[in-house]
């Protein structure tokens, strides 16, 4: 039954896969050894600031380079701008992406309220101080040139360096009053997944503009993805999609002094290069002055989703464009390096070898628990021969109990995680300004919240379905005989052995995360495929874990019991067996976001309305959903037990969770 030979070929496998994936990440990244990446902490007035800067060797005192703050959005990392970071630092461009405040290793003072004030919600003010001071740490590098230092921000992102921009025009006047006639330091913004300011009163309190527009003379993009699920939605145009033909995109790009001004029944077009509707060139009156400098607006229009906005050939491609054109001589020129197109980036090669490694993380879980079990200690918890199972329906009664409970299972997983989530994030302490009012002082993450909260309703519906199921079965005493046989085999389990079997699952993971520490040590990279990432995570992020743990466990032992005594069935292949199992467990979710995004393309607006968020945490939890249930029907088998997968799933999946979110620390 268990083949230890076999266990150890593919523990070694897939120990490879993890360091196939660290040394070629690492390569791609650095650009063969081109590029140096240092991981910077800045401590300032309202937290501790992280993330990784890129250096090229070409980058000398002598020799400055132009310079990027790159900025991930609301509950992401620093590694979520990856790929513009590798295309930008390869193109000769010191890069500095940022961890935002209460993301990644970057962290928030708790009094922050002392030290903002002003006409911004709290959270987004501090992360425009932390941009802000990202930008100055970068401006005062000396192999930067002063002159050419971009900003760029995605989603939440976006909306700091707008912010940030107007800390620069703060400092830039202060300056002047103070008889220092200075440029900004900051020369370029683009916003990715976040729409632009069109007036500087939008943001000043109600005091007098600084400039005529808000950017000033800077050279602006934006990114305005055709299927945003946040933005660039209006009155005039209440699909993104028509986003170019409403008022605010040609308020956007009118927003320099053009030759001739854009007529709003003209329509605005976007393009990857210059044409007559691409980029749009102007000068700029600031702070009283006209140069005749040229400034750059241009609104790139790539037809995808929010959150491929940094998982994209095309958004990375004007992303590099971009600040190519605003870091050149002359801006109405396109650089002499494009990036348009696939072959032109290699990114996407660091993210497989990043895909690599996260399939050899997830390998790596079974064959090294069950190797464990080969040990005398833990020999207890293994058993000679398969668990029975029970047989699959027969009759009407057991055909519809068995089929209609797994159809309201998941039909009744939609509905809660649209909806419980949706109730939970209205109530809590409200305990951070500017945040969800689920984050209370105990629990301190505002989506794992809501996810925990949707977790433990289900595993509640479905231990009751299960029972429901049962009690109609042995009403109607229908052929589902095995139903009522042999019921808490695999559930009833000793106290020695329960605590053996929490220590195997607590060594496993143990053992799987050192891996992922390890290649963040050696290469500096992790494990990810999109907005699905394993990472490495900081000591608060143990002690928030601590927090969830049990509420998580509710869930995943529930659908441990039910996958492996109501799901799976004798007389079936076991890979339908799993089949079964994974659709069961992921099904409302693929159904919110197949029902989501269908409508989104064919209407161009959200079938959702009120959702936005959600369904885009989808994307992540549905594989690591399916990946659960896979260990848990596998470790079943070896083990005869619920526990070992329950265990294993409850603390992978919190750990995921609470490392790959944004945590307000009381």
């Amino acid at each position: 039954m268990f083949k230890k030979k076999f266990a150890i070929i593919v523990l070694l496998v897939a120990i490879l896969l993890c360091l196939i994936s660290g040394i070629g990440a690492r390569a791609v990244k650095t650009d063969g050894n081109n590029v140096d990446i240092h991981d910077i902490r800045v401590v300032t007035d309202v937290g501790v600031l992280t993330g990784q800067l890129y250096v090229p060797k070409t980058a000398t005192p002598s020799s400055p380079k132009p310079a990027v703050v790159l900025s991930h959005g609301y509950l992401n990392s620093s590694e979520m701008q990856d790929s513009n970071a590798v295309e930008l630092a390869r193109r000769d461009f010191v890069v500095l992406s940022v961890n935002m405040y209460a993301h990644g290793a970057s962290t928030l003072h708790d009094y922050i309220n002392e030290f903002v004030d002003g006409p911004f919600v709290p959270l987004f003010t501090a992360n425009a101080y932390g941009l802000y001071d990202a930008v100055n740490y970068v401006y005062n590098l000396e192999f930067v040139d002063k002159t050419k230092v971009g900003l760029a921000g995605h989603s939440l992102g976006g909306l700091s360096a707008n912010l940030a921009v107007y800390l620069d025009d703060l400092w830039v006047q202060a300056q002047r009053d103070s008889g220092n006639i200075v440029n900004s330091k900051i020369a370029s913004v683009l916003l990715m997944g976040a729409d632009a300011n069109y007036t500087a009163s939008n943001v000043m309190d109600g005091t007098d503009p600084i400039s005529t527009n808000y950017y000033g003379a800077r050279h602006v993009g934006i990114i305005a993805a055709q299927y945003d699920e946040f933005f660039f939605m209006g009155a005039d145009y209440p699909a993104p999609r028509d986003f170019l033909n409403g008022e605010n995109a040609h308020i956007f790009v009118n927003s320099i002094d053009l030759s001739s001004q854009v007529l709003a029944t003209t329509p605005i077009i976007n393009a990857l290069a210059d044409n007559v509707n691409g980029y749009y060139y102007g000068t700029v009156d600031y702070f009283g002055s006209t140069s005749a400098q040229q400034y750059m607006r241009v609104i790139y229009n790539p037809s995808e989703i929010h959150p491929a906005n940094h998982f994209s050939i095309a958004s990375t491609g004007a992303v590099v464009e971009f600040f190519s054109k605003a870091a050149s001589s002359n801006v109405t020129l396109l650089p002499v390096d494009s990036a348009s197109g696939l072959f032109a980036q290699t990114w996407w090669i660091k993210e497989m070898f990043n895909f690599i490694g996260l399939i050899g993380f997830f390998m790596f879980i079974i064959p090294f628990a069950l190797l464990l079990t080969k040990t005398s200690f833990f020999a207890p918890l293994r058993v000679s021969e398969e668990p029975k199972l029970h047989n699959k329906p027969v009759g009407k009664v057991s055909l519809f109990t068995y089929w209609g409970g797994y159809a309201l299972t998941i039909i009744l997983s939609a509905v809660t995680f649209l909806y419980v989530t949706q109730w939970i994030n209205r109530v809590g302490e409200a305990g951070f300004p500017g945040v969800s009012a689920s984050v209370t002082s105990y629990f301190t993450q505002p989506t794992t919240n809501e996810f925990v909260a949707w977790a433990v309703a289900n595993a509640i519906i479905v231990i009751g379905i299960y029972l429901i199921s049962n009690l109609i079965n042995n009403k109607f005493k229908k052929v589902d005989q095995s139903m009522t046989i042999g019921q808490l085999d695999g559930v009833k389990i000793s106290p020695v052995k329960l605590g053996k079997t929490l220590l195997l699952a607590l060594l496993t993971l143990y053992a799987a995360f050192n891996l992922v520490f390890f290649n963040e040590f050696f290469f500096n990279t992790d494990f990810r495929i999109w907005t699905l990432a394993v990472k490495v995570f900081e000591q608060y992020h143990l002690i928030t874990a601590a927090k969830y743990v049990l509420l998580f466990a509710t869930f995943f032992i529930a659908s441990s019991f039910v996958i492996n005594k109501s799901i799976a069935r004798a007389n079936r292949k076991e890979w339908l067996n799993i089949l079964i199992s994974v659709v069961g467990i992921t099904g409302g979710l693929l159904i919110i976001v197949i029902v989501q995004y269908l409508g989104f393309r064919i209407t161009g607006e959200r079938t959702f309305m009120d959702q936005n968020l959600r369904p885009i945490l989808a994307f992540a939890t549905i594989p690591l959903l399916a990946i659960t249930a896979i260990i848990s029907r596998i470790l079943y088998r070896k083990t005869g037990s619920i526990w070992l997968g329950a265990f294993i799933n409850t603390m992978l999946i919190t750990m995921i969770t609470v490392a790959n979110t944004a945590t307000f620390l009381a």
